[in-house]
């Protein structure tokens, strides 16, 4: 089931599954992309600093937070993002396309969201039901008879603030890479806002 939210990157992957069951009130569909920074070059004009660039290409630093873009990296990024939603809507039709033509999906994909019966309405999903009914058709689907059995793994440890004050290893996230702070990059994403 979607639970409470499956909305944008969400929605994008329960297309795959061959039967999609949400709340009622379940957020989805925001399908769409989004890309978004903030500029503060104003700012640095402002406490009179400078951001000095060395790069290797035009458009090595698109994106950059210190001033604004380009006509020409408007131009790119906008190329990308049209990508990205091609292959996102292409996915929505792949996984649902004997339910939702590409015509009245592409009505649906403007970024709004749906609520779980409005989806349903709309052939976003397949029906309404909770985690026990998704687990019970996936159950019926796998050819299992009866209540299936659900092994649930152990919650990882949370990573706390003294954690990060201690600079402890948090359980080897941070050497293999897998803890990343947010930062002021460009991002792509699909992503409900």
């Amino acid at each position: 089931s979607m639970g409470s939210v499956a909305a944008s990157g969400g929605y994008y992957i329960a297309c795959a599954a061959d039967h999609i069951v949400a709340n009622p009130g379940s957020i989805t569909g925001s399908i769409g992309v989004i890309a978004e920074y903030v500029n503060y070059g104003n700012l640095l004009k402002w406490a009179q600093l400078e951001a000095e660039v060395l790069k290797s290409g035009e458009f090595k630093d698109t994106g950059s937070p210190t001033r604004p873009l380009t006509p020409k990296e408007r131009e790119y990024l906008q190329g990308i993002i049209n990508q990205l939603y091609g292959q996102f809507v292409n996915a929505i039709i792949e996984g649902r396309g004997d339910r939702l033509t590409r015509e009245r999906l592409m009505q649906l994909a403007d970024g709004r969201v749906y609520t779980g019966e409005e989806a349903l309405k709309e052939k976003l999903i397949d029906e309404i039901g909770n985690y026990e009914a998704a687990l019970r058709i996936a159950a019926r689907m796998a050819g299992i008879e009866g209540d299936p059995y659900v092994v649930t793994p152990p919650k990882p440890r949370r990573i706390t603030i003294l954690d990060l004050l201690t600079k402890s290893d948090l359980g080897g996230l941070v050497s293999e890479g897998m803890l990343q702070v947010p930062g002021d990059t460009l991002q792509f994403g699909y992503i409900w806002k």
